[in-house]
């Protein structure tokens, strides 16, 4: 079994990756994962019924605590997401497609799993230091990001999803879970709205009026989308293979991006990398509280938590160079109250 597992990490997943990738994954996959599948006594069977039978919920948790405990060189909880978004793109890209399991599929994508791994390490008496939050993009990096998506090869439907998908985090600042979740017919191709459901409310929505050139963008899609044998699938943004879209298609695109923005600027990013999924939503988000849009209001768009919001929060806070003090008195000074009270 663990020569198996070593060929279909290395080589099976490891042909897909980039040097950079194939590093950043495969050491945590292959030291640490086969391990921890080899140790535990309910796998002792076939890799046919492990993956498509036996592995669940717990597995995936178990696996990234095993990773953190056998793991010397970690230290923040941020560890923890990287390992399970390394398993997922494992999953994604090489064991859903050898041993489906649709009850693990529907668990995708894991990192937001990363909550009950650190529930059981705190158990286990385990103590990270807090994550270290991702930066937005800035004016210069979000140009930069556009050039590049427009470059893509419109032609190309994967390529079409990638640019459209990259538009909606960059203007809404949508969770790619909402964004995968979205059905053909949320899209009024007549009015140009694009209809989000609200997460707790299915029959709530928010209707978005859409710039040009994404009605132009979701136009080309469609008719390529039309030309995959997707009959009977009503989501809106899938993979050539007819599953939703991921985290891995953005992300995989935002890593080149990354690379040729540093070739360009001659500059490279070590630490903080803005260009993730979440440096593109906070970018979104930062121009929706300078326009003033209501903290509620925008985690019922993006579906995002709080503290992705009050990150944003401090961040316009920062850029905007305000004296707190100074600006809570005026804005006091201008209530009925304090008019009274004069």
């Amino acid at each position: 079994m663990r020569e198996k597992m070593i060929t279909i990490i290395e080589q099976d997943f490891g042909n897909q990756l980039t040097i950079h990738k194939y590093n950043q994954y495969v050491p945590k996959l292959r030291d640490y994962f086969i391990p921890y599948v080899l140790e535990r006594n309910e796998f002792d069977m076939d890799l046919t019924e492990v993956f498509g039978k036996v592995f669940n919920r717990n597995s995936i948790i178990q696996s990234a605590v095993y990773y953190i405990q056998k793991n010397e060189n970690v230290s923040s909880k941020s560890a923890i997401d990287d390992f399970l978004i390394a398993l997922n793109q494992l999953f994604e890209r090489v064991l859903f497609d050898k041993y489906p399991n649709e009850a693990v599929e529907r668990l995708a994508p894991f990192a937001t799993l990363a909550d009950e791994v650190e529930v059981r390490l705190n158990a286990l008496g385990v103590t990270l230091k807090e994550r270290e939050a991702y930066p937005p993009i800035d004016q210069a990096q979000f140009q930069f990001i556009i050039n590049q998506v427009e470059a893509l090869n419109s032609n190309n439907f994967k390529a079409m999803s990638i640019r459209i998908v990259v538009k909606l985090l960059l203007l809404y600042g949508l969770n790619v879970d909402r964004i995968s979740s979205i059905a053909v017919q949320d899209y009024d191709v007549i009015r140009r709205v694009l209809k989000i459901h609200y997460h707790d409310f299915t029959d709530r929505v928010i209707q978005l009026e859409l710039p040009f050139s994404l009605v132009k963008d979701l136009e080309i899609y469609m008719k390529l989308r039309a030309e995959q044998n997707f009959e009977g699938l009503d989501l809106l943004f899938l993979k050539v293979s007819g599953k939703p879209v991921r985290h891995d298609l953005a992300h995989e695109f935002l890593g080149d991006v990354k690379t040729a923005y540093e070739k360009e600027y001659g500059e490279k990013i070590i630490s903080k990398n803005p260009f993730t999924l979440t440096g593109l939503q906070k970018y979104a988000i930062i121009n929706m509280i300078l326009e003033g849009m209501n903290q509620s209001v925008i985690i019922a768009l993006t579906g995002l938590k709080e503290h992705v919001i009050n990150d944003c929060q401090r961040e316009v806070d920062k850029q905007s160079a305000l004296n707190r003090n100074r600006y809570i008195n005026y804005k006091v000074r201008g209530t009925k109250t304090f008019e009274m009270l004069s």
